[in-house]
């Protein structure tokens, strides 16, 4: 993907509903968004690697319970997403 075709702020979430809801209330207008299912797979960690790589800045949401603030860390740490 050439840098000029990466978004400059992709969003990513750990949770499929918000994904859907997201989808619901943007439509085809829906912000770039990268929804990892829970512990994002070695894949969800490359597009994003290669997402900040093209320039994009990551922000991350996810829940706040403990898995979740785990699974935040681990985002965090692998692909210099903000929360």
């Amino acid at each position: 993907m050439p840098a000029a075709l990466a978004p400059l702020v992709v969003h990513v979430v750990e949770n499929p509903s918000i994904l859907a809801l997201a989808l619901r209330r943007f439509g085809p207008d829906c912000p770039p968004l990268v929804c990892t299912s829970g512990w994002p797979s070695t894949a969800a960690i490359q597009l994003l690697c290669l997402l900040v790589d093209r320039d994009a800045a990551l922000r991350y949401h996810g829940d706040f319970d403990g898995e979740d603030i785990r699974i935040a860390a681990y985002v965090l740490d692998k692909t210099r997403a903000h929360p």
